[in-house]
């Protein structure tokens, strides 16, 4: 039992009794009502001990189920439903609380900013608990109830501004670690955000936001880091998924929300969550003079992010996602995707990316190297030298495999060292050890700040001109670009 905040809380414990678990500690009020598209409001207070064993609802959204290469164990907690009662976060750590000062993490999960939640199996902090190191992951508003913005909001609020309302929820999580955490033996003044794909984003967002500093000081970016790959999704008026920008200026934000919000909030406000998801989507992150001042390259170039600690990763295959040149619908395609791809410079990028072999393959390779090129830049930028890079190659075992490769999301469980029975008959031995050494540098990490350990080969820093490649078989430092190549990118983004 743990004395918070607003109450005391109990969880359980591991059958070796080392890690103590606790599930669905609320830290902040549900945003309903009349708190539907507002800031987080403080938590109200309990009486007697809350019981804190089970995963909470996850935030309203379209039902999910395991597609593509997203098997059972990447898809949240269906058993729990949806509710917008959902504003709670799940804590894994030492079961000795007179263990002081412990580092924290906390994890910021995926899902296009529409979806997802906290209760996937792959987010399991155990083994970084047995490491010394708390692990939290939380849930947040997505979709329209967290980024929703529009002139109607922005005219209630004292600082008038809206949207943003997801950022906004992941800074209320800091703030409760920061009141609360040292009760669980955790060490409110070192704190480590962590996110993968959409949840990359918001702590590349939130590393540069003046509303979250002095709330963390290190950062991990899985898989979108935004400094020059600035896309999203959202939902045209057909309900088909187009990628968008991810910041838009607060003028921009109202104005597309106004067109759902038709000038009548209150109605917008008392409408059932179901027919919430039957409106159009429009979720960039809101460029709002106070949650965000600019976008994060422009956050980095301000040197706004030079405050921390910051590793930066991708999975080899996931430019499958996120493809340049997605109207290259064909061989035949190629020279004009390319000019308006690559605009002045396209003579340069065509004889530096001449098409030859399995084309899907060459495109593919196209927007790994803008990937690379984009995380390099983003090292070379930063006046922190404590930045590393690194690429994860490790082929997730499985029926998919093939296909897939290292797709988005499959670094996640190694990271963890959490590796589900689901897929037992596929691990192999080199999975559970590179497990084992990737969960050490991140409780490194957490630790002091760099994501290395006894034993375990050197993952030097990063100034922009290499790059680590994680496998089963090393880590191992690499020059993925020629000179010629990463010139042309630097010259493609405008950065000198």
């Amino acid at each position: 039992m743990i004395k918070t905040e607003s109450g005391y809380v109990s969880g359980f414990k591991t059958n070796d009794g080392l890690v103590s678990i606790f599930k669905g500690i609320p830290y902040a009020s549900p945003p309903t009502g009349h708190l539907r598209w507002k800031a987080p409001q403080k938590c109200s207070s309990w009486s007697g001990v809350r019981d804190c064993s089970q995963f909470s609802s996850s935030a309203i959204q379209l039902p999910q189920a395991p597609f593509l290469m997203w098997t059972e164990e990447f898809i949240i907690d269906t058993s729990k439903g949806y509710s917008e009662d959902c504003l709670t976060l799940n804590i894994y750590c030492p079961a000795d609380v007179d263990v002081k000062d412990k580092p924290v993490i906390v994890y910021f999960h995926g899902g296009s900013f529409i979806s997802g939640g906290s209760s996937c199996e792959v987010y399991d902090g155990e083994q970084l608990a047995r490491r010394g190191v708390i692990f939290i992951t939380a849930n947040f508003r997505v979709g329209l109830l967290g980024l929703l913005a529009g002139s109607a909001l922005s005219a209630e609020n004292p600082d008038k501004i809206s949207g943003n309302y997801q950022l906004l929820d992941q800074i209320a999580v800091l703030k409760w670690v920061k009141n609360n955490i040292a009760a669980f033996g955790g060490d409110p003044e070192n704190v480590t955000i962590m996110g993968q794909s959409s949840g990359c984003a918001a702590v590349c967002s939130l590393s540069v936001s003046p509303m979250a500093k002095n709330l963390f000081k290190r950062v991990f970016a899985i898989s979108h880091a935004t400094f020059n790959m600035p896309t999203s999704y959202t939902q045209d008026e057909e309900g088909n998924m187009i990628m968008t920008s991810i910041y838009h200026t607060l003028s921009d934000c109202e104005r597309e929300g106004d067109k759902i919000i038709g000038g009548n909030l209150e109605a917008l406000r008392s409408m059932s969550t179901d027919d919430l998801l039957k409106l159009p989507i429009f979720h960039p992150y809101c460029i709002d003079g106070r949650v965000l001042t600019g976008t994060f390259r422009q956050g980095v170039e301000a040197g706004l992010s030079d405050d921390y600690d910051f590793i930066v990763t991708y999975t080899s295959n996931d430019p499958m996602l996120f493809m340049l040149m997605k109207d290259m619908a064909g061989p035949e395609d190629y020279e004009r995707a390319m000019r308006s791809c690559f605009g002045e410079i396209a003579d340069r990028a065509i004889k530096l990316y001449p098409l030859k072999g399995n084309y899907q393959e060459f495109v593919a390779s196209v927007a790994k190297d803008r990937y690379t090129a984009s995380a390099m830049m983003f090292a070379s930028l930063r006046k922190n030298s404590n930045t590393w890079l690194a690429e994860f190659a490790q082929v997730t075992p499985g029926p998919e495999s093939k296909q897939w490769g290292a797709f988005h999301t499959s670094d996640v469980p190694y990271w963890l060292d959490y590796f589900t029975d689901k897929r037992k008959d596929f691990w192999r031995k080199e999975d559970y050890s590179l497990g084992k050494e990737l969960v050490a540098r991140l409780a490194a990490f957490a630790k002091t700040g760099r994501p290395e350990a006894e034993n375990l080969a050197s993952w030097t820093p990063s100034d922009g001109s290499s790059i680590f490649v994680i496998d089963s078989g090393s880590m191992h430092e690499v020059r993925p670009l020629s000179d010629e190549k990463y010139q042309l990118w630097r010259d493609f983004y405008c950065v000198n």
